[in-house]
């Protein structure tokens, strides 16, 4: 990924990894890649979704599939 890339072509970048990682039963990289990935475009700097997230992983939220899944693709 690049900051050259707009904001779209990276987020559907971070997104692809996470749902990689995702796919595999590897729930904890897919969060941990998306938040990576994301606050390395200098326009989603904005970490509060990722404070969403991290507080939905620990209350357990985000423990299956369907459910990192379905986070993962609700980002825009």
């Amino acid at each position: 990924m690049s900051e050259t890339m707009t904001r779209q072509e990276h987020l559907d970048c971070a997104k692809k990894r996470a749902l990689e990682y995702c796919d595999r039963g590897e729930l904890q990289h897919a969060l941990d890649s998306l938040i990576s990935d994301v606050g390395k475009h200098p326009e989603m700097r904005d970490f509060s979704w990722a404070e969403s997230a991290i507080a939905k992983w620990m209350e357990g939220r985000l423990d299956t599939q369907k459910k990192m899944r379905e986070f993962i693709n609700s980002l825009q």
